[in-house]
């Protein structure tokens, strides 16, 4: 009896045990459809943030490739979106403009900062051709 009792014990206690694990995993769950839920309330401001304005918004890889420009772009400058992203930043910019650009990738200036995923952040002015070799900005 004593050993029935004995085992009768540890099984409360594993379940007890179990009971808190599936407490924990249900709240870790929880708040993992949280965050979910602000990331996706989050990409939408900043999709409607970059869709409505007229500035022309834009990120680009180490070796200065367009990876996301907003699509104001194509009012901006009359290129059509899959014109540019994923070319050089050149396509678009005037020669000064380039040169710029580049003495911010090499400078990192003051105006930047470098954000926890290691991307520099910043608000740089330049000017890019329009499609029929217009400038503007």
């Amino acid at each position: 009896m004593e050993v029935e009792t004995k085992t009768k014990r540890l099984l409360v206690a594993e379940l007890i045990d179990a009971r808190q694990q599936i407490d924990e995993l249900e709240n870790m769950i929880s708040k993992y459809k949280e965050s979910l839920e602000a990331l996706r309330q989050n990409e939408e401001r900043y999709q409607l943030l970059t869709t409505t304005l007229n500035d022309v918004i834009w990120t680009m890889d180490a070796a200065g490739e367009l990876t996301y420009i907003s699509p104001s772009v194509e009012h901006q400058s009359g290129y059509i979106l899959h014109e540019v992203v994923n070319k050089s930043f050149e396509v678009t910019m005037t020669p000064a403009s380039i040169d710029n650009i580049r003495k911010i990738i090499e400078d990192v200036s003051s105006n930047l900062t470098m954000t926890d995923q290691g991307a520099v952040t910043g608000h740089v002015e330049w000017e890019g051709f329009k499609k029929m070799a217009q400038a503007f900005g």
